[in-house]
């Protein structure tokens, strides 16, 4: 009895999800910047919504709202710059990685830049 209604819980939750997605999408399609965003390889409508509809739309401040700009460590003689900064929206900037993992292997122009990337290191 419990199983079946928190089924039927779940499923009218999925249904509504997948209405408000398709609304959203509705309404950015004469936005520029989702347009642009899905343009880019291995990001869906999903992650371009989430990604337009954020509050910080220029590249230096999405970047750091997303925790994705390197923390630095000022020791008075030197700055040196550490791992990531852990600040900012983890669900943004795993969006972010899990859309450019995606492209990883692959042979299209994004994957090959990933390969040169790499090579130098």
């Amino acid at each position: 009895m419990l199983a079946s209604s928190l089924a039927r819980e779940i499923l009218a939750a999925d249904s509504e999800r997948a209405e408000f997605s398709a609304e959203l999408g509705h309404l950015l399609q004469d936005d520029k910047t989702y347009r642009c965003l899905l343009t880019i390889l291995g990001i869906g409508p999903k992650s371009t919504s989430a990604l337009a509809t954020s509050l910080f739309l220029r590249d230096n401040k999405l970047a750091a709202y997303c925790g994705l700009v390197p923390a630095d460590h000022d020791c008075r003689s030197s700055i040196k710059s550490q791992k990531s900064a852990h600040k900012g929206n983890k669900a943004l900037k795993n969006l972010l990685i899990f859309s450019c993992n995606s492209l990883v292997g692959t042979k299209k122009r994004f994957g090959k830049h990933y390969d040169a990337c790499v090579a130098r290191a």
